[in-house]
């Protein structure tokens, strides 16, 4: 009941808690430009034209477009404000989590009532409530969708049979939930192939006949690649474009901002969206200590976890510790995308409710999980009251979007990426100048249509050459023409932006964003990565069939003593 209650407040929240995260702001003029974008028939806009106040940005030509999407589709069904958006698409993925969550909770438990606990548990747990409510961190906040989907294929991988059903089983799962995961945040992905690279080792699943296994589950993973193509691609091509130590990187989160990365240190640099960590580290406390005083409670969980679970629970944990592995971190592949080391909580999460299913099958241990259950809900409601009470300067809350079109600094042109705060006090400030101006040369701009990707135009230019200055953020995907199809350079000025130089006569001229070769091609081998991964669907689904129709003599014999061992026959 406890936990019923607290997925409802959680549901509760969704529709009448304001906006008040750090990233909230970024978020909703993404839901806003995204969607009215994709309902005026762009199915992937990867330039927001609004941002940085009217200069635009390249946001999704890097942030993955998955939940931005879902919140296209529902724009289309009528859900007008950025606001409300936010609500619907954080509703969709929560439910979607708590399905995929109940599927490999299912497998590892053999009590439906224990799986359903314990997929409440991972929508309900306080670093859900941090993504949500304190930081509105939409996308990974969807990837918490696709983590039980990545880990039901290493499950597959380590404790299904070496037959042509759990291959294709295993395949399936591990496309489906790398898919999912790259499309919608980068850095879970990041946090979930370390997990996975653990848990092969540890699993020692590359010996013997599940070596098929391993391959299928790779063979899913590449899939999942050519699914992902359409963003994974561009962004490849892209990456020098932008400056990448903007993102926030490890360096600068640790170091720049005196932040360590651990959960209970960095709360006391700040009592906002930190707070939530405080909480968390003494929930984890009280439990550890619940535990030590029942000894037996501790042994029985731990032997029934087998030693890859063990593992990857341990290391996930020891991640947290800054002291030592944070020369480690700053030179492991990839985690500078990852940024901060609390991010390993997107796996504790799932780790700890394959605890609490644990704990939750023995019925003696039934009062110990509510207990843990109670202080994780008034813990959360803590923290959420505490930051709701100090947040109050960077709310947003429902407000016009116009007072939100200021984007993430990391998508700012890398002239000015060394500087991303005066610059968008730049952009801000300017706001309102002309669309085009002309620097040097005697020029009269004439008519001028601007839409969302294209910027047209007609100049009479009488001297020699002029120079142009535009409103539009510097990127290398802007092109300029003219109506002979002659092509001019396009440049970047000392703030970020587009400058061009024209020569003479009188002409129309477009200056538009041209596609990319990498986006064609990423968008093809997605097209054939999808129609690839309904075949292995479709193939999964009839060899299952095609196994229940015929069930084997072991799987009769199997079945049959399961039954005697359940129902013993009268007098025995």
């Amino acid at each position: 009941m406890v936990l019923i209650v607290s997925a409802l407040m959680m549901l509760g929240l969704l529709l009448f808690y304001p906006i008040l995260g750090s990233d909230g702001w970024i978020h909703l003029n993404w839901l806003r430009q995204f969607g009215d974008l994709f309902a005026e028939g762009h199915w992937y806009p990867r330039w927001m034209p609004d941002s940085f106040a009217g200069f635009g940005s390249p946001a999704f030509y890097y942030y993955p477009p998955l939940p931005y999407w879902v919140g296209g589709i529902v724009s289309l069904i009528g859900v007008a404000t950025e606001a409300n958006r936010f609500t619907v698409v954080s509703v969709l993925f929560l439910l979607v989590s708590s399905i995929s969550s109940y599927l490999l909770l299912r497998a590892v438990s053999s009590s439906r009532m224990a799986a359903g606990f314990g997929a409440l548990f991972y929508c309900v747990f306080p670093y859900r409530c941090a993504d949500l409510f304190l930081r509105n961190a939409l996308g990974e906040h969807a990837a918490f969708a696709f983590v039980p989907i990545v880990l039901l294929s290493l499950y597959t991988l380590q404790h299904g049979n070496t037959d042509r059903q759990s291959m294709l089983r295993a395949a399936l799962w591990s496309a489906i939930g790398w898919s999912g995961l790259l499309l919608s945040n980068v850095p879970a992905t990041i946090v979930l192939l370390y997990v996975t690279l653990i848990y092969w080792i540890v699993g020692k699943v590359w010996v013997g006949e599940r070596r098929w296994l391993l391959l299928s589950q790779i063979a899913g993973m590449l899939l999942a690649l050519a699914v992902s193509a359409v963003y994974v691609m561009p962004v490849s091509d892209l990456k020098d474009a932008i400056s990448t130590q903007a993102m926030g990187g490890v360096n600068l989160a640790i170091e720049a901002n005196h932040s360590t990365g651990y959960a209970l240190l960095d709360s006391m640099v700040s009592q906002k969206i930190k707070t939530l960590y405080v909480l968390l580290d003494a929930l984890l406390i009280v439990t550890i200590g619940f535990v030590y005083v029942r000894r037996s409670t501790l042994r029985d969980t731990l032997n029934s976890f087998d030693r890859a679970t063990q593992f990857a629970l341990i290391v996930a944990i020891a991640v947290q510790v800054p002291y030592v592995l944070y020369p480690i971190w700053k030179i492991l592949p990839f985690m500078d995308i990852v940024q901060f080391t609390w991010r390993w909580d997107v796996w504790i999460t799932m780790g700890l409710s394959i605890l609490i299913v644990r704990i939750f099958e023995s019925k003696m241990n039934m009062q110990f999980a509510a207990v843990g259950v109670v202080l994780m809900l008034v813990l959360s409601a803590g923290a959420l009251w505490i930051f709701s009470r100090n947040a109050t300067d960077q709310s947003i809350g429902f407000a016009p979007i116009a007072d939100a079109t200021m984007d993430a600094p990391e998508y700012l042109p890398e002239v000015v990426a060394d500087k991303p705060e005066a610059a968008m006090r730049f952009f801000a400030k300017h706001t309102n100048d002309r669309e085009i101006r002309i620097t040097r040369g005697s020029t009269s701009i004439g008519r001028i249509e601007r839409g969302a990707t294209t910027t047209t135009f007609e100049v009479d230019q009488t001297s020699a050459s002029a120079d142009l200055l535009f409103d539009h953020a510097y990127f290398p995907t802007w092109h300029l023409k003219d109506d002979r199809g002659v092509e001019y350079p396009v440049r970047s000025d000392s703030l970020g932006r587009i400058v061009a130089t024209i020569t003479e006569g009188k002409r129309s001229y477009q200056l538009r964003i041209v596609k990319q070769n990498s986006e064609r091609v990423g968008a093809w081998i997605s097209a054939f990565g999808l129609i690839a991964l309904v075949g292995l669907g479709a193939a999964t689904a009839l060899s299952r069939r095609r196994a229940a129709s015929s069930p084997s003599p072991a799987t009769t014999t199997l079945h049959s003593t399961e039954a005697e061992a359940r129902y013993p026959k009268s007098g025995s």
